[in-house]
């Protein structure tokens, strides 16, 4: 940031030409203190030496801000020749506020002013200035604090958010613009939408990797911009189809996993065929003159087990848990009754098969 005090009357004097070094602004604000507001008030010729710097400074460079202060009327072809010089001002892309303090005209500052939201009367003389300092600050101060999003995806179409603070000074929001730089070509959009911390714009695709663009906002359609640029940078972003497919067989394949797990516990549909046997069993020929001999096994006496008799206990107190309990244990018997089923037809360590012996007959 940088400041310039002008004093005027019949002539306007640079009290400190404009500057960004603290030690001459401290300086500078010595000498202004030093001075006494007497003579005429010749408001035109302050702004003609402002307008003077802004242009040398390079007025498209940056955005500019002229605070004129006044304590008294405007007689004559003053009001005339200060509204002009406040419209070259403008061109620069300066936004010209005014104060008047004591005996002042509110309709001159409002026609000097870019708006009359811009003029701030001070009744109480000199020693009230102190009063509007913060009005002047929020009135008066723009910045743009950061832009979403940072990086974007090659080809693909996106919008730009801005947010910062005095977005909206003045209320001329028609006068707001979005200037994009991309491969030394620039490019000015209309916002969308328009708040006073918040800005939302249309922004040009980027086609390639690596490629950048420069963001600058300005408040007086591209005369001069609020801050230094901001950047986007455009990289190869992986599709969503890819990564879809990817989760789908990651899917797949836990469900197959599952399958296998629970397979076991399933019940088996076993088809009979109309010769006794499965129907895998019937397909099968036997063979001629075979007779099937089944080896004869001893019978063994059937000797029933003693009914074991349920030890007696009384009766157990009802907690609040049990209901739950008892559906926990009812589910857990289940699964362990298909698991024993299931490991009943596994053939066990030790285990001996039945065998069928065949007897060709030869024939007479």
């Amino acid at each position: 940031m940088r400041l310039s005090f002008i004093v005027f009357s019949t002539q306007a004097h640079v009290i400190m030409p404009l500057t960004g070094d603290r030690e001459k602004i401290k300086k500078g604000l010595k000498d202004l203190a030093e001075v006494t507001p007497a003579g005429e008030t010749y408001i035109h010729e302050g702004l003609k030496q402002a307008n003077m710097q802004i242009a040398k400074q390079g007025a498209s460079r940056f955005s500019s801000i002229i605070i004129a202060l006044t304590d008294g009327k405007l007689d004559g072809q003053i009001p005339l020749y200060a509204e002009k010089e406040a419209r070259k001002s403008r061109e620069l892309g300066a936004r010209v506020y005014c104060v008047g303090v004591h005996d002042f005209e509110q309709e001159q500052l409002e026609r000097i002013a870019d708006v009359k939201e811009q003029v701030f009367p001070v009744t109480g003389g000199f020693q009230a200035l102190k009063g509007i300092i913060n009005s002047v600050l929020k009135q008066s101060c723009t910045e743009v604090l950061y832009l979403e999003p940072s990086s974007v995806c090659v080809g693909e179409e996106f919008q730009v958010v801005l947010r910062g603070s005095g977005l909206t000074l003045g209320g001329r929001t028609d006068s707001v613009t979005c200037t994009y730089q991309v491969n030394g070509t620039t490019i000015h959009e209309r916002p969308k939408t328009v708040e006073s911390d918040f800005l939302l714009c249309p922004a040009p695709i980027l086609y390639k990797s690596g490629q950048t663009l420069e963001v600058l906002v300005s408040l007086n359609e591209g005369q001069s911009f609020m801050s230094s640029s901001l950047t986007i940078t455009a990289s190869e972003c992986s599709s969503g189809a890819a990564v879809l497919v990817a989760v789908l067989v990651l899917l797949l394949l836990v469900a197959l996993g599952l399958l296998w797990w629970f397979w076991p516990l399933c019940c088996k549909v076993v088809r009979w065929g109309d010769k006794g046997s499965t129907e895998e069993g019937a397909r099968l020929e036997k063979a001629k003159n075979a007779v099937v001999k089944l080896p004869e096994e001893p019978e063994e006496p059937f000797h029933p087990k003693p009914s074991k008799r349920k030890p007696t206990s009384p009766a157990m107190q009802q907690k609040w848990y049990t209901p739950i309990k008892g559906r926990l244990d009812a589910l857990w018997a289940l699964l362990r009754r298909q698991y024993d089923r299931v490991s009943l037809m596994r053939p066990q360590q030790g285990d001996q098969g039945r065998c069928i012996n065949f007897t060709r007959v030869p024939s007479q």
